[in-house]
């Protein structure tokens, strides 16, 4: 079989090692690669069959269009993959189509469609597989029972597990229906842990499990018979900066606040005599769009900030954070006042350090995310944290929203990618885009190195 793309040394290895496996784990740290290793194991499948596989897919909701996307660049495939979401009819309508074949939906909607997705399926994925751990749930529960209609399966993680090795029982019954640690929890908690009760008070106690020491090694053979498990380290042909989009969808509410301000820069555009003098108003528009796509409303008659009811964006940074912030320490970059103090507030378990033009104490708040193991995450400016601010502690950064200024993103790049950053292995950076919006003008004149901060005519024929 030939690869669309060229895999990197570590994943051409593990491949040739699980191709014929009928199931796998791919603990992979974020940034390592493990879409594509899913994708070409998939493809592997179909070219030893000589047809497209039934496939599911399952993932976070953030991840949906990432996954067709990654179809889209790692194999010829894509056009029979599509995204089971909207309505329970409407996904059904997706289910149905007899031209597609690979179905992708998110953990959430599994339950909403769950008797008609109980059929035989070649081919089941589970990406980000932490998420089925609790063996209560419906949700885990239910990807655990489709895991018996399949005949080859996987799954993904980079965080498989978040607080105990007693996550991994769920995960395993998926995956290889009982054979490593059995089908029955309470067994495999019996054998391989410890309970102490943890007095809380007024008489109350709750159960703490803890792994019995002289098994430890016991329960890493077993984890590691059938998985794989990469950190960035590992990867020495990984570029040293490893760049990741993740695309999103508008809620309802900003597509319509998107567009109608979108109609109103065109209109703008096209029936203006002399574009130049209403250049400062076709500028403002360009910013409310950018604003629309972090969340909000500006008014332009009193200035006043309306938070939007639902913001994707947030929601994106704050499930990455859940499994980032373990081991990580994390820049968020904002370009708007709003961004910033929205994300301080709603981000607040992080004790964040805050960076901005407001900012007194720059080094204090620098040092406080250098020296505060309690402070996970900085929320910062580009502008004003962009130079001479040392922030090498920080192997991820995601950047929530940005401007066309494309000398203000190099600098936000090497703040955590310079002297020192030799104490991680590679650097992540973590784009939040909204497809077919100025998110994707913006990173595009970016990645093309387009010098557009200063060409007001290019970037609005560019949105429309």
């Amino acid at each position: 079989m030939e690869f669309k793309t060229k895999p990197f040394e570590h994943q051409l290895e593990v491949f040739e090692n699980i191709k014929d496996l009928e199931y796998f784990a791919l603990f992979w740290e974020m940034g390592t690669g493990k879409t594509k290793e899913a994708i070409d194991f998939l493809r592997y499948k179909c070219y030893k069959e000589n047809k497209v596989l039934k496939t599911l897919v399952i993932c976070p909701k953030i991840a949906t269009y990432n996954w067709l996307n990654e179809f889209k660049i790692h194999s010829a495939i894509h056009n029979y993959a599509d995204v089971l979401e909207g309505s329970k009819k409407q996904r059904l309508e997706i289910l149905h189509n007899k031209n597609k074949k690979i179905f992708i939906i998110n953990f959430e909607g599994i339950v909403t469609v769950y008797k008609e997705l109980l059929q035989r399926w070649d081919l089941i994925i589970v990406d980000e597989s932490q998420r089925i751990k609790n063996y209560k749930a419906q949700q885990s529960r239910a990807v655990v029972q489709l895991s018996t209609m399949s005949r080859f399966r996987l799954i993904l993680s980079g965080t498989p597990i978040l607080n105990s090795p007693i996550d991994i029982f769920n995960q395993y019954l998926f995956l290889d229906h009982g054979k490593t640690f059995g089908t029955n929890f309470f067994s495999f908690r019996n054998y391989f842990f410890s309970r102490t009760d943890i007095k809380i008070g007024n008489g109350r106690s709750f159960p703490k499990f803890s792994l019995k020491k002289w098994l430890f090694d016991e329960v890493h053979r077993k984890i590691m018979s059938i998985a794989d498990n990469k950190m960035k380290k590992d990867c020495l042909d990984l570029p040293d900066k490893v760049y990741q989009v993740l695309n999103l969808e508008m809620t309802a509410e900003q597509i319509k606040a998107y567009d109608d301000m979108k109609k109103d820069l065109i209109t703008l555009y096209k029936e203006s005599m002399d574009f130049a003098m209403v250049a400062s108003t076709a500028a403002t528009k360009i910013i409310r769009l950018r604003q629309i796509s972090s969340g909000y409303l500006k008014m332009d008659e009193t200035g006043e900030e309306i938070p939007l009811a639902k913001n994707p964006k947030l929601l994106v940074v704050k499930e990455l954070l859940e499994d980032l912030s373990i081991k990580h320490k994390v820049i968020i970059w904002c370009c708007f006042r709003h961004d910033i103090f929205m994300l301080t507030k709603e981000l607040s378990k992080y004790n964040p350090a805050v960076i901005f033009g407001d900012t007194k104490d720059r080094y204090g708040q620098q040092t406080k995310f250098d020296k505060d193991d309690s402070c996970r995450v900085m929320i910062a400016n580009p502008q004003s944290a962009g130079l001479a601010i040392n922030l090498v502690v920080a192997d991820y950064a995601i950047y929530f929203s940005q401007g066309f200024d494309l000398e203000h993103r190099a600098q936000s790049e090497d703040r955590c990618h310079r002297s020192g950053s030799e104490i991680h292995d590679k650097i992540t950076y973590i784009d939040l885009v909204f497809p077919k919006t100025v998110d994707e003008v913006i990173l595009n004149a970016l990645r093309s190195k387009k010098k557009m901060a200063g060409s007001l005519i290019k970037i609005v024929e560019e949105l429309i």
